[in-house]
């Protein structure tokens, strides 16, 4: 039976998965991540638990418990001027740390650096973080793909979701069959648009991207990744690319977008759709 057709929808029908990566990254990424879940067809995100706002959204999360929200372990602090560093202290994890007490700043210093035992139990302290606070995240995803920075290191976020019943919803192609035989509930496609070149000159480049996206979608359950913020001076000064981060606040609160999915017969959905199936496909299942 198809994924679309489990959650109790029809054959030929379109879901899509909307998701809003690095809420808790900066008060402005945290404030365009809200706009975009509240306007309705983003309808989940991942927060980054070591991240300097996490704090004050956990707070929010936990005034709305129906948010759906993961944890988007962060084990790379990229931002010049603007670092954090892991939620264990520093002297148990010392590996994945620079000499400034940050995490590293890029996949190469962290795979010529990190201990996988370390990154491991950063993880896992991430999770439970966010359990500590009463909160009740629904998924598992990552920042930086850290989870393919070791085979162990992805072993070990299997373990772990599946510890604490989370969807890890998106993988590589050669692991959706592994994943979904443990009773894993895994979106059919995963797809973002990050940077697009020539967008800085043409700000209309990342709107019809999305456009002949949503277009050319067929029958299933397709998961795309976002990272919409509100590009105040402050966060403008601090990040990279800040015109994709407010072209994608822009077209996911936009009546444009929302009227084209509608006409298309498009279904968003959100992670605690798949969280309630995987956990029936995991009853009785041995962990």
């Amino acid at each position: 039976m198809s994924l679309q057709r489990e959650l109790g929808y029809g054959e030929e029908d379109v879901l899509v998965i909307a998701h809003v990566d690095d809420i808790g990254m900066h008060p402005d990424e945290t404030a365009g991540s809200l706009d975009v879940l509240r306007f309705g067809m983003a309808r989940t995100g991942s927060v980054m638990v070591p991240a300097p706002d996490f704090g004050r959204f956990a707070g929010i999360w936990a005034n709305d418990p129906a948010f759906d929200i993961g944890v988007h372990v962060t084990l790379n602090s990229e931002w010049p001027g603007y670092r954090w560093g892991p939620v264990l202290a520093r002297e148990h994890v010392p590996s994945l740390v620079d000499s400034a007490g940050y995490l590293w700043n890029r996949e190469l210093a962290f795979r010529g650096n990190a201990d996988v035992g370390e990154a491991i139990r950063e993880m896992e302290a991430q999770v439970e973080r966010v359990l500590s606070l009463g909160l009740s995240p629904t998924h598992l995803d990552q920042h930086m793909e850290c989870f393919y920075y070791s085979r162990e290191l992805f072993t070990s976020a299997v373990r772990l979701a599946r510890r604490h019943g989370l969807v890890i919803p998106y993988a590589p192609a050669q692991m959706l069959e592994p994943l979904r035989e443990r009773g894993f509930v895994v979106a059919d496609t995963c797809s973002g648009f990050y940077e697009i070149a020539g967008e800085e000159q043409n700000n209309n480049l990342r709107a019809t991207a999305y456009e002949t996206w949503l277009r050319g979608l067929g029958p299933g359950v397709h998961f795309i990744y976002l990272h919409p913020a509100r590009v105040t001076p402050d966060l403008g000064k601090i990040i990279e690319s800040p015109y994709l981060r407010a072209g994608d606040l822009e077209y996911w609160t936009s009546p444009a977008a929302r009227d084209l999915a509608a006409e298309l017969g498009i279904h968003f959905i959100g992670l605690r759709e798949l969280q309630e199936l995987q956990r029936e496909r995991m009853k009785g299942r041995s962990i």
